[in-house]
C-alpha cells in the first residue's frame, strides 16, 4: 500500500489512512514549508525518524509492515512539542 501524506504544524493530510495487516506500507511525506516552524518538523513512527528541515528535499519516503493500528506523530524539533497524529487503521 502506497500513500502520499502532506504535513505541517497543524496536521497530516489526510490524517487517517487504512491498510491491511502484513501490508508493506510506503509513505511519501511532503511538507508544507509555509506552514512549518522555522526549525522544521520531526516525524516518528515504526520507521527511521524523519528530521525535516525547511526547504529540504521532498518527498521523504518511509516503509513499515502493518502489524496493528499504528500512530505516526509529528513534533517540533527544538522543543519536542507534539504537533499532530497520523493514524493508520486496520482495513476491515
Amino acid at each position: 500500500a502506497e500513500f502520499t501524506v502532506e504535513a505541517d504544524d497543524r496536521d497530516f493530510y489526510p490524517n487517517k489512512i487504512q491498510a491491511k495487516i502484513n501490508d508493506t506500507i510506503r509513505l511519501h511525506f511532503k511538507f508544507r514549508d509555509d506552514s512549518i516552524y522555522f526549525a522544521g518538523l520531526d516525524v516518528k513512527g515504526p520507521f527511521e525518524d524523519i528530521k525535516y528541515k525547511l526547504k529540504g528535499v521532498q518527498p521523504i519516503t518511509r516503509e513499515f509492515t502493518m502489524k496493528d493500528e499504528t500512530k505516526i506523530t509529528s513534533y517540533w524539533p527544538s522543543s519536542g512539542v507534539k504537533k499532530a497524529d497520523l493514524i493508520v487503521e486496520i482495513q476491515g
